[in-house]
């Protein structure tokens, strides 16, 4: 059986704090009397409008922030300053205050910072992908996760099959849970049962060479190739995108550079850096991503030239994403080098390209590879 497998998990908090209670109607008139009761015993309390509508201010404020998925720090240092100016401005409003807050009838609960940031900041969520941990094949994958900040409270995790791919004819068996729950980590399963084997195959792989891995700067080669092996094989040839991450060459020359991905194969290519005429390349660096070649909602390639257009044959609406970079450069060395390369007019269908320089800088052939996601 062919599975992989994305899960989706959240953990929800078990404290039994729902928010913020409802505002302090407003007044009428110009002061307010209310009858509340606190411990058994009858209190009366007396306040004027204006801090009717100060507590309502600072309320909103704290049901602002607890309502966002997730809190930065400094929100968190704000959000104790509110807290601790309602209870401040509720007691001068002559109410007794407690650790848990205020519960008076109209006047508004007010939240501990606590239960604020279970709330709020502490709502997470995350997807655990079998790929990414599995062997090629297994029936069980398992791993700790730890949350971005410890818990009150020992919470619940809610997982979710977020992610399928299972062969036709076997019977889908598949179960996704944790384990070993506490109020700082958990263990996150995926298991099948009976005859049922998941076999993770490894989509995305990436790497860096540079050429101070084959030879030293000080002794400059126009031409360096390597085999680059796949950590994980792939069951068919893949797709490979080099990019440049960096280079050195010498003032005074054209500077010309270009890697190529040559011999692809299940289990690995290889990498040319080169350049050529007078130009010296003491050092270049690139960057490789490869990538199961029939994988939905990416398509990737190359061009060559100074502008053009690509084609897209996978998508069913235009790609939220494109990424591009060099991997041939070649410009007048009379000038700045002063490159760009960018896209374009991106549909469904395709995309247009170029290669741009500015003021007086001159370029000749260049390239590129491009990424473009669903």
């Amino acid at each position: 059986m062919d599975s992989k497998i994305d899960t989706n998990f959240t953990p929800v908090t078990s404290a039994s704090s729902s928010g913020v209670s409802t505002p302090v109607p407003s007044n009428t008139g110009a002061g307010h009397q209310q009858q509340t009761s606190t411990a058994g015993s009858q209190v009366q309390v007396s306040f004027d409008s204006g801090m009717v509508a100060q507590i309502d201010a600072i309320q909103q404020a704290v049901a602002t922030l607890t309502a966002s998925s997730h809190l930065h720090h400094a929100n968190i240092a704000l959000l104790e300053k509110l807290v601790m100016a309602l209870k401040a401005t509720t007691s001068k409003a002559g109410e007794e205050t407690s650790n848990s807050g205020i519960q008076t009838g109209g006047i508004p609960t007010v939240p501990s910072l606590q239960e604020c940031l279970a709330i709020g900041d502490l709502i997470e969520n995350g997807v655990f992908n079998t790929i990414e941990h599995a062997s090629a094949s297994t029936s069980h994958v398992h791993k700790f996760l730890a949350f971005q900040r410890p818990y009150p409270d020992c919470p619940t995790i809610m997982a979710g099959l977020h992610l399928l791919d299972f062969a036709k004819d076997v019977r889908v068996r598949v179960k996704a849970h944790a384990t070993v729950i506490n109020e700082h980590l958990f263990q996150m399963h995926v298991e099948t049962w009976g005859d049922s084997i998941m076999y993770h195959k490894l989509g995305f792989q990436t790497g860096t060479f540079n050429t101070t891995e084959d030879h030293p700067a000080e002794t400059p080669k126009q031409y360096t190739m390597r085999w680059i092996p796949f950590q994980h094989p792939y069951d068919a040839i893949p797709a490979v995108v080099l990019w440049l991450n960096s280079l050195e060459t010498c003032a005074g020359e054209d500077q010309r550079i270009h890697v190529i991905a040559s011999d692809i194969t299940k289990t690995g290519f290889r990498l040319y850096i080169h350049s050529w005429k007078e130009t010296r390349l003491y050092t270049a660096g690139v960057s490789w991503l490869a990538y199961p070649a029939e994988a939905p909602g990416i398509e990737s390639g190359n061009f060559l030239g100074r502008w053009g257009d690509v084609k897209f044959t996978k998508f069913s609406k235009a790609p939220s994403r494109v990424m591009v970079a060099f991997n041939k450069i070649h410009s007048n060395k009379k000038f700045n080098l002063r490159l760009t390369v960018k896209c374009e007019g991106i549909t469904m269908g395709g995309m247009g390209w170029r290669v741009d320089t500015w003021a007086d800088s001159e370029a000749y052939e260049c390239g590129g590879a491009y990424i473009a996601l669903e």
